[in-house]
């Protein structure tokens, strides 16, 4: 994984970083169900973003398909 997986992440949780240091590769992420959600809601509106127009057909399948507004 890049490091912008884990830069979402710490959007999500924050506060993890407070008690691990050093690489994060090293050591876990714990998610509640609602984090989770949020961390997943964040990874998709980046491809969505990478993909270009946020009103083309692919974009909006994409979005559909894992339920993001």
């Amino acid at each position: 994984m890049n490091n912008r997986i884990f830069e979402i992440a710490n959007q999500v949780l924050p506060r993890e970083t407070e008690f691990h240091q050093g690489d994060p590769k090293e050591y876990a992420y714990f998610f509640a169900s609602y984090e989770l959600q949020q961390f997943v809601e964040l990874i998709i509106k980046e491809c969505i973003q990478f993909c270009g127009h946020p009103d083309s057909i692919r974009v909006k399948s994409m979005k559909s398909h894992f339920g993001v507004e």
